[in-house]
């Protein structure tokens, strides 16, 4: 609960007040406001709905909807309509579950068997012209026995009451059935967007992500439902691309009530990142799963969102993000650690999507652009001596970090790989790209250690061996050797990958499938110290859990 403000000294409070006490101990108004029923007896008797006090007056020929739920006991229950006022002519319609058993404009009831169980009731009320204002239709619900005891419809932390109220909306917006009153989506109203609310005056619903790893949009977790996607699609196991699909449905439905709730409470509560928008990570890596999983998802109106957020992310990617003179990529962040930097990662926060959403729309500035970035960074990244990519360049100082990390050459060849399957064989770009792939799998190949892992620093073997990169080589060696990209006459490539997935089964991967030595996310360093200990590894981190995943994949495919 939360007080007024309130000028004076706040010791005045009682300390106990948070132990019991009574509020009008403080002298303070405390929020939210619940309505009581002390305040108007009509409250039981009207089934427990409340329409004035969350909607006050509403226009003639607009609509609200009410929505409880009751347990059945195998009793035939009725359902009672009353006038709300002299010369009402308001009409009612009330569905059971998803079955309309009463649509009136007189007093009426009805009866109708509800079996043992839970069932919902959807009520909607359709203002007459010829209404009295402040004066709603009452519901009742009853049995022979007397009141039906109602619940709050669904889980709403804090909640009191059993109702849920939506509207109001004008007569131009279609009725909705009851199946579509979910909680998963903002509404359209004829005159903006609206969502769920409770009794009393302002006391909405307000959506919250308290679950670390499912429903959120970050691009940890789009790695990891891309691993799902395809270990479900390889094993023929419908419940893992279904939980996938499920995960990203949800991100996508309520992605345009998160836009509201950012308008309307000044930052948003769930899907921020994709709200904010600020930098590829924020995009790249999870609208590219969100394509992907596109054939598996089956609401209409998550289909619907996949194409209005890609379009927006593809815009951003376009239009919005930073670029250097040349097109690459790059990140500006004014006055953050990462200012004026370019990074390998950035590969996989673009292009992958870039990909995807070239084969959605059919437009090839998407796959040009996705080609091209690869030549760009290899100019600022690639390090000759070594063969490998920097992780990142520091415009600042015009200058690479010449720091070769492990997950950030995973990023590159594992992108590259995304890319090469895509690209049509008489792509300008292609030859160039394959001699790229050939030259960074040589230098990666040298550097294998001597469990089979990569290390977290390639060409340092004091730093520790990594899993998140040792599986994108695994990956990227893979593909290659199955589409013809690497030359493995003497099957070199083909060894290393064995042995990178015989040490991952032995060192990185237990019997119960939890995945260890994965490098948490990273900043950046022109150290390597900061690399092999400050920037250490964490269990089943999601920055690798679906990359291993996708190893296993391809080197089953490779056998």
């Amino acid at each position: 609960v939360y007080s007024q403000a309130f000028p004076g000294d706040f010791r005045k409070i009682k300390p106990d007040f948070c132990l019991g006490g009574s509020e009008r101990e403080t002298g303070l108004e405390w929020y939210p406001q619940r309505w009581s029923g002390e305040a108007d007896g009509n409250r039981e008797a009207a089934g427990g709905h409340r329409w004035e006090a969350v909607f006050g007056e509403i226009e003639p020929g607009q609509r609200i909807y009410g929505k409880t739920s009751l347990r059945g006991d195998g009793r035939e229950i009725m359902i009672q309509t009353g006038a709300g006022g002299t010369g009402t002519c308001d009409r009612v319609r009330v569905w059971l579950d998803q079955t309309e058993i009463l649509d009136s404009c007189q007093e009426q009831k009805t009866a109708c068997a509800a079996a043992e169980g839970r069932h919902m009731v959807t009520v909607m009320v359709e203002r007459s012209g010829r209404s009295e204002k402040g004066n709603y239709p009452s519901v009742e619900i009853y049995t022979e026995g007397g009141p039906v005891c109602c619940e709050m419809p669904e889980r709403i932390c804090g909640a009191t009451g059993d109702w849920m109220y939506l509207g109001p909306f004008e007569n131009s917006v279609p009725v909705f059935r009851p199946e579509e009153l979910t909680l998963n989506r903002l509404y359209d109203t004829g005159n903006g967007g609206t969502y769920w609310r409770l009794d009393g005056k302002d006391n909405w619903v307000r959506p919250c992500l308290q679950n670390e790893l499912f429903g959120r949009w970050n691009y940890p977790l789009g790695v990891t439902l891309y691993g799902l996607l395809q270990t479900g699609r390889h094993l023929g196991e419908n419940g893992i691309t279904q939980y996938a699909a499920s995960h990203i449905a949800q991100c996508v439905q309520m992605q345009e009530y998160a836009m509201w709730d950012e308008a309307v409470y000044g930052y948003p509560q769930i899907n921020n990142q994709l709200c904010t928008m600020s930098m590829l990570d924020d995009c790249g890596s999870f609208a590219s799963a969100m394509l992907e999983a596109y054939s598996e998802i089956h609401e209409e109106t998550a289909k619907t969102a996949v194409k209005a957020i890609a379009m927006r992310v593809a815009d951003h990617m376009e239009h919005v993000q930073e670029r250097q003179e040349d097109g690459a990529f790059y990140r500006i962040c004014k006055d953050f650690f990462m200012e004026n930097t370019m990074w390998a990662d950035d590969l996989y926060m673009s292009t992958p999507f870039l990909i995807r959403y070239y084969q959605m729309t059919g437009d090839a500035v998407y796959l040009d652009d996705a080609a091209k970035q690869f030549i760009l960074f290899k100019k600022y990244l690639f390090m000759e001596r070594e063969q490998v990519m920097s992780h990142v360049y520091d415009f600042k100082y015009q200058t690479p970090t010449k720091m070769p990390w492990g997950r950030g050459n995973g990023w590159v060849l594992f992108s590259l790989s995304e890319v090469l399957a895509v690209l049509p064989e008489d792509h300008p770009k292609r030859e160039e790209l394959l001699a790229f792939f050939r030259q960074l799998s040589e230098g990666i190949l040298k550097l294998q250690g001597g469990n089979g892992l990569w290390h977290q620093l390639l060409t340092h073997e004091d730093s520790y061996e990594e899993t998140s990169c040792t599986a994108m080589f695994i990956y990227g060696f893979s593909r290659g050797i199955r589409y013809g990209w690497l030359p493995d006459e003497d099957r070199r490539y083909r060894k290393a990958v064995q042995k990178a997935w015989e040490g991952l089964s032995k060192y990185a991967i237990d019997r119960k499938g939890n995945v260890y030595g994965v490098c948490r996310g990273s900043q950046y360093s022109f150290t390597p110290d900061y690399y092999k200990y400050d920037l250490t590894s964490r269990d089943n981190d999601t920055h690798g859990i679906g990359i291993v995943l996708l190893a296993g994949i391809e080197a089953g495919k490779l056998e």
